[in-house]
C-alpha cells in the first residue's frame, strides 16, 4: 500500500458523452478540467516556488510530459482512435499502435501516467471491438506480479467498464479486493464509474474488502475513495454512511484540507440520500464540515480548506432548498499532481443551473 508521499518533491465517469466519444475526466461525466479551478493548485506551486527560490519553468517541466521525439504530437495522433466502433477499424487501430509502439516505449520513463492512459485507453477500445479473447487479455494483466501493469491494464479497462460492465465487473471488483499498491488502486477506482449504479453493493464490498477505505492510515487513494462513495450515496446511502469517516485526523494539515472538499461531497450527498431516519446522524457531520480547520495548515494551503468549507455550507443550502445532487455525480476532477490523489468538485454547470434558487437562501452570503 502507498502512504501519502510529502508534496514536496514531487512529480508532477462514465465519460462518454456519446457511445463511442470519450473525453479525460477522473470519475465519469464529462468535464471540463480545464477550467479555474485547476489555479487553485497552481497558487499552490507559486507558493512553493517563493519558498525554494525555483524558477516557473523549473516546476512546470516537473508537471508536464516531456515532448522529446515529439511523443506529446504522437499521444494526441492516438485520440481519434478512442472512436473507433466496428471490428475492421479496431484491427486497423491495432497496427498503427503497434507501430507506434517502439517510439512510446523509448519514451516511457518520460511520460506522465496521464500521457500513458491514451495508448491504454486505446487498448481498451480495441478490445471491446475484437471480443472476449481480447478482453480476457486485459483482465488477466490485473493479476500481473508488476504493479506497472496492473495500472496500465486499469486504464485500459475503462472503455470495457463502460460499456459492458456486466462482461469484467466481477473480475475488477476481485482486482480492487486483492491490490496492495496506491496508485494501482487509484486507477482501478477511477474505471468503475458505471459499476457505482450497476453494481453498487459489489464495489462496496469489494471496497470494504480493500485498504482503501482505511482512513486510520494517510493513504494514497483516500480522495479517490471520498468520491467513490458520494457517488454510491445515490444508490446504497444507507451502506455508505456506515463507511464514511467522521473526520481525518491520521492525516497531515496540508493533506486533511487538499480532501476536505471530497469529505464535504460525500457526506453532501449521504446527507440527502439516507433515509430519514439517519437523515439528522448524516446532516449532523455536514454541518460540522462548514468551519474550515486551518490548525497548523501552512497558508498556501488555506484555499483549499476554504473550499472544503465552502462546499460543505453548499451542500446544506441545497438540501434546505430541494436541489438536487445528482448532476455532480462523476464531476470530481483530479488537480494536476499526476498521481490520481486529490480532487476538486467541478462546480461550473450547477451553479449555472441553480444560481438564482440559491441565492434566496438566508444564509446565502
Amino acid at each position: 500500500m502507498h502512504s501519502l508521499p510529502s508534496i514536496k518533491g514531487e512529480r508532477g465517469g462514465y465519460n462518454s458523452l456519446r457511445k463511442h466519444q470519450y473525453e479525460e475526466t477522473i470519475f465519469g461525466r464529462s468535464s471540463r478540467i480545464r477550467q479555474a479551478e485547476p489555479a487553485l493548485a497552481d497558487y499552490v506551486f507559486a507558493k512553493r516556488l517563493e519558498r525554494n527560490g525555483l524558477r516557473q519553468e523549473e516546476l512546470l517541466a516537473e508537471l508536464r510530459p516531456a515532448t522529446d521525439g515529439g511523443v506529446v504530437i504522437l499521444q494526441e495522433a492516438l485520440r481519434p482512435l478512442l472512436l473507433m466502433n466496428h471490428l475492421p477499424a479496431a484491427h486497423v487501430g491495432r497496427r498503427i499502435l503497434r507501430q507506434a509502439s517502439t517510439l512510446l516505449k523509448q519514451s516511457e520513463s518520460q511520460q506522465s501516467p496521464e500521457s500513458l492512459s491514451a495508448q491504454d485507453m486505446v487498448r481498451g477500445r480495441i478490445a471491446l471491438l475484437m471480443g472476449e479473447a481480447e478482453i480476457h487479455e486485459l483482465v488477466m494483466e490485473l493479476q500481473a506480479e508488476d504493479a506497472y501493469v496492473r495500472s496500465r491494464a486499469a486504464y485500459a479497462l475503462k472503455p470495457v467498464i463502460n460499456e459492458r460492465p456486466e462482461s469484467v465487473q466481477r473480475e475488477v471488483c476481485e482486482a480492487i479486493r486483492q491490490e496492495q499498491d496506491g496508485q494501482v488502486m487509484n486507477r482501478l477506482l477511477w474505471s468503475v464509474y458505471r459499476l457505482e449504479e450497476m453494481a453498487s453493493d459489489m464495489l462496496l464490498d469489494a471496497l470494504e474488502a480493500s485498504f482503501a477505505l482505511n482512513w486510520h492510515e494517510p493513504l494514497i487513494s483516500s480522495g479517490m475513495a471520498l468520491g467513490i462513495l458520494a457517488d454510491v450515496a445515490e444508490h446504497r446511502a444507507s451502506r455508505v454512511l456506515q463507511l464514511l469517516p467522521e473526520c481525518l485526523d491520521a492525516y497531515k494539515s496540508w493533506t486533511h484540507a487538499l480532501l476536505s472538499e471530497m469529505l464535504a461531497y460525500a457526506w453532501w450527498k449521504c446527507a440527502e440520500f439516507v433515509p430519514a431516519a439517519y437523515a439528522h446522524k448524516a446532516r449532523a457531520h455536514l454541518n460540522s464540515l462548514f468551519e474550515p480547520d486551518l490548525t497548523n495548515v501552512s497558508t498556501e494551503y488555506h484555499l483549499f480548506a476554504l473550499r472544503g468549507a465552502a462546499i460543505a455550507q453548499l451542500g446544506a443550502i441545497c438540501l434546505d432548498l430541494h436541489l438536487p445532487s445528482s448532476a455532480l455525480s462523476g464531476r470530481q476532477t483530479a488537480y494536476p499532481l499526476g498521481t490520481l490523489q486529490f480532487f476538486y468538485l467541478n462546480l461550473s454547470d450547477f451553479i449555472t443551473a441553480h444560481a438564482d434558487t440559491i441565492k434566496t437562501h438566508p444564509h446565502y452570503l
